[in-house]
């Protein structure tokens, strides 16, 4: 997913594991490993860009809080 202003890349993987991305950089900026058991399927940033929201193919659903994020990373 990109997030609202375009700052950020949403990516999830095969194990689980997402991160979110300086669409400026590519740097990664913040990630969890593992956040799900098995693929993630969709990624979706709130509009404040202060949560995202993923989802997996085993039915799970995790809101992160991204908010740690400093403000001019992206």
């Amino acid at each position: 997913d990109i997030s609202p202003t375009g700052k950020y890349l949403a990516t999830g993987t095969s194990d689980g594991t997402i991160s979110v991305i300086s669409s400026k950089s590519l740097r990664t900026l913040y990630q969890v490993k593992q956040a799900h058991s098995i693929f993630v399927t969709d990624l979706q940033f709130t509009p404040d860009e202060k949560y995202l929201a993923s989802v997996s193919v085993d039915h799970s659903l995790l809101i992160t809080n991204i908010s740690s994020i400093p403000a001019d990373s992206g």
